[in-house]
């Protein structure tokens, strides 16, 4: 997903610049903390609109999943069934995942609706860990 202004874009580079830092960091000062032959994965720092309704997504979309040639399965949950929604009155919404047919490891996350950049770091964290 490409960023939709310059500052936006410069948003996500500090934010992946620290987190590059952090694992850096990590392995200099106590290299069994931290798997360092993994390294570090941009596609988990999630993109944040801050529109009404809100839009997050990370990782990959069901289309780019498949063009990257995964066999995918998508599940998507309405916020008509949430029960937070229904007390705020913002039905209007829905999450959806995105996962591997063969062994359901999560490809991608995206959500609409409203308060859903306060998940966009469980998201990028449920993304990464699998």
């Amino acid at each position: 997903m490409l960023p939709e202004t310059i500052a936006d874009l410069e948003q996500r580079l500090k934010q992946a610049a620290s987190d590059k830092k952090i694992v850096i960091l990590a392995s200099h000062h106590s290299p069994t903390d931290i798997d360092v032959k993994k390294g570090f994965d941009g596609a988990v720092i999630p993109a944040v609109c801050f529109t009404d309704p809100e839009i997050v997504t990370v990782g990959l979309s069901p289309e780019a999943a498949r063009k990257a040639g995964h066999e995918v399965h998508t599940g998507t949950f309405p916020f008509q069934a949430n029960g937070r929604a229904l007390t705020l009155e913002a039905e209007d919404g829905f999450v959806r995942v995105t996962a591997r047919a063969d062994n359901h490891l999560m490809l991608g996350i995206a959500a609409v609706g409203a308060g859903v950049s306060e998940l966009a770091g469980a998201f990028g964290l449920a993304l990464e860990m699998g």
